[in-house]
């Protein structure tokens, strides 16, 4: 018997193609989440230092950094002002 969770089935990544490719859908997920983990680095903190500046589990962080994780806007906020620096969203 297989377990039903409802979600879909991951796509399984050709070897060479980037993450981009294989989940189009995560696409702007993972730009955000790429871009947290820099902005944290070039700051010298670690998950559970911006973590706990942003309110978060350092599970989530780390979810986030991966795209696995799309934070609420209020959360992104939060993440924001722990790493000093403006939220910019723009719908083109």
């Amino acid at each position: 018997m297989a377990w039903v969770t409802g979600r879909p089935q991951r796509v399984i990544k050709s070897f060479g193609e980037s993450d981009d490719d294989a989940y189009p859908e995560l696409k702007h997920a993972l730009q955000l989440g790429r871009c947290a983990r820099d902005l944290r680095e070039r700051h010298g903190l670690s998950q559970l230092q911006l973590a706990r500046a942003a309110g978060m589990q350092p599970e989530s962080v780390e979810r986030f950094e991966t795209g696995a994780y799309l934070p609420s806007l209020p959360v992104l906020e939060r993440i924001a002002k722990a790493l000093g620096v403006s939220l910019d969203i723009r719908l083109r």
